[in-house]
């Protein structure tokens, strides 16, 4: 996909912008004194971003003499800031406990790339920092009204594929889906690409199956899109497939949400196939469902962090997000299985997990499984 310098630019301002929220959560379910330090934190990332913002855009701004002066500084802060305990609301939740320990590693290392000299893959990692940020987002599947800048309100009258990006990583949800829409219902004269339009379909579903999820009115805006003649052909295809896939889901009887959390457990556990592909294509009839399974287990894993159910329902989390969305840095699948192995050990589910996270370490390294990743098996082992 071809981004212009500018445009690049705002897809870079967008994922920093998700590690600010990522790390506010405004969380009804902790104390105002818990969400203090939060708050500080992520005034401490702003401060960061704002400095480090100019020299984001291109390599030769990044590399330049006062670029490296300012991105090394800032690196140092965030490095420091990031390695420092972590507030207690992020401490109390096992899914934002993770998401926070993958911040702060990629963070540092990060600046261990700086510092040797490597700029561009350095500048590659600081884009790479959203592919984390939206991993802690989605799991508060909460509409979000915060505004403490000025220039989110001004991005949203602004319809773009980078503004659409930025309301959603920043869950705007309502907001983000009214920009989406009006950008896939204009396709080809909305500034919107063939590539672009299949994240902006990514960022649609997540909202209607993951968030909203209410499949009368996802069925009705999928159909209105279906307008647009002009859409691909094989979007076209997707979008039908998932609108028979709503249907189904409209003619169940009991929300899920309601049950309790064993009962919710055993309701994902009869609906997550065992057989799912790595990377669940927007085709697959699983999509729309998996979707849905990973926002009801995000959303009661939000609710009682402090369950004893917790172990299950990371293991259920990491049978989704195997499918739906592996990181292009890190494999958030894998490391919801070791939380659930390191944090719950000798439990009901730590052999079941290890057992997960070892085939997942089979299948990336069907021929040779690398030293550092065999030691690291064996100490798992010790947690069964």
């Amino acid at each position: 996909m071809n981004v212009s310098p500018k445009g690049n630019y705002s897809r870079i301002a967008s994922s920093l912008c998700v590690i600010l929220l990522s790390v506010l959560f405004p969380l009804k379910s902790f104390a105002a004194e818990d969400t203090g330090p939060t708050k500080a934190l992520m005034h401490a990332l702003v401060f960061e971003y704002v400095k480090m913002s100019p020299y984001l855009a291109s390599d030769e701004a990044f590399t330049s003499e006062k670029g490296k002066e300012v991105i090394g500084d800032s690196l140092t802060a965030l490095e420091k800031r990031i390695q420092s305990t972590p507030p207690l609301a992020l401490k109390k939740n096992p899914g934002f406990r993770v998401s926070y320990s993958l911040l702060a590693d990629h963070i540092s290392k990060t600046k261990e790339v700086f510092d040797s000299g490597e700029y561009i893959y350095a500048r590659m990692r600081v884009n790479g920092i959203g592919n984390l940020c939206a991993g802690c987002h989605i799991q508060a599947p909460k509409i979000s009204h915060f505004s403490a800048f000025e220039s989110i309100n001004a991005r949203s009258r602004d319809g773009s594929y980078e503004n659409a990006n930025f309301l959603y990583t920043l869950r705007r949800y309502d907001e983000a889906l009214k920009m989406i829409d009006g950008l896939v219902r204009k396709f080809p004269t909305a500034k919107v690409n063939a590539d672009q339009i299949y994240d902006l379909y990514r960022y649609k579903l997540s909202i209607l199956a993951r968030v909203s999820r209410d499949p009368k009115a996802a069925r009705e805006s999928l159909a209105l899109d279906l307008k647009n003649t002009k859409l691909p052909s094989e979007l076209r295809a997707n979008i039908k497939v998932w609108m028979t896939n709503l249907a189904a889901w409209e003619k169940e009887d009991k929300p899920p949400s309601e049950l309790s959390t064993p009962e919710l457990i055993s309701y994902v556990a009869s609906r997550v196939p065992a057989d799912l592909s790595r990377r669940v294509s927007p085709s697959d009839p699983q999509l729309l469902n998996l979707l849905r399974q990973s926002g009801l287990l995000y959303e009661r894993l939000f609710t009682h962090p402090e369950s004893d159910q917790a172990q299950k329902l990371l293991y259920y989390l990491a049978r989704c997000e195997r499918s739906l969305a592996p990181y292009y840095w890190y494999s958030v699948s894998e490391v919801y299985l070791k939380e659930c192995i390191v944090q719950y050990p000798k439990q009901e589910y730590s052999k079941r997990c290890y057992d997960a996270y070892e085939a997942g370490m089979r299948e990336r390294y069907p021929h040779s499984m690398p030293e550092s990743v065999r030691q690291s098996l064996l100490a798992l082992k010790d947690y069964l």
